[in-house]
């Protein structure tokens, strides 16, 4: 899945037999009451049927059905998450952060809501760690991690909890070295 900026338009790459599907476009999406500019960051759920992204201008984190092509909002224009950036899956979850301000948030949806377009789903918002203005959020290996635009750039958000969410932030002050290489050897 990709974001075609120019267009602006979803596109789903299918590699193995050569084709693009277009699944949203702008024009589709005005139609509906949803802008397509600026879309900063993007998750697919573990089964591949929803793509999650965020807006940051227009203050927005919404959710693209790839089959149907439906575009659902889960929340716009919330004073915890005004500009909502940084985005990625945890342990299934759906975690936001928003580019200006510290906090990072379980995002969960409410079932879909019917009726005309555009569609406000709303979700639930639950505070799962502080950071510093967040640019990207991904999990490895069951830690999930922070890069920030701060004084420490790298963050290791670890759970105080087995069983969910509940996390402290630990920073990365004494990364691993990097170590030059050329070839297969390591260069001093």
């Amino acid at each position: 899945m990709v974001y075609d900026n120019a267009t602006p338009a979803f596109r789903l790459l299918r590699l193995g037999d050569h084709r693009v599907t277009t699944l949203l476009i702008a024009e589709k999406g005005a139609a509906r009451g949803i802008g397509l500019g600026n879309v900063y960051a993007m998750v697919a759920d573990p089964d591949g049927r929803h793509l999650y992204f965020t807006q940051p201008d227009a203050q927005a984190l919404r959710r693209l059905d790839v089959d149907s092509g439906l575009c659902e909002t889960l929340f716009e224009k919330d004073a915890r998450v005004p500009n909502p950036a940084a985005l990625c899956l945890y342990k299934g979850k759906l975690c936001v952060a928003d580019r200006n301000l510290p906090t990072l948030y379980q995002v969960e949806p409410h079932a879909t809501a019917t009726g005309a377009m555009p569609s406000v789903v709303g979700a639930e918002l639950t505070q799962v760690a502080q950071g510093d203005h967040m640019v990207a959020i991904a999990e490895s290996d069951g830690v999930l991690y922070a890069f920030q635009a701060a004084d420490t750039p790298w963050v290791r958000l670890t759970s105080s909890n087995k069983h969910g969410f509940g996390f402290k932030i630990q920073n990365l002050l004494n990364p691993l070295p990097i170590i030059p290489t050329f070839g297969s050897q390591p260069t001093r």
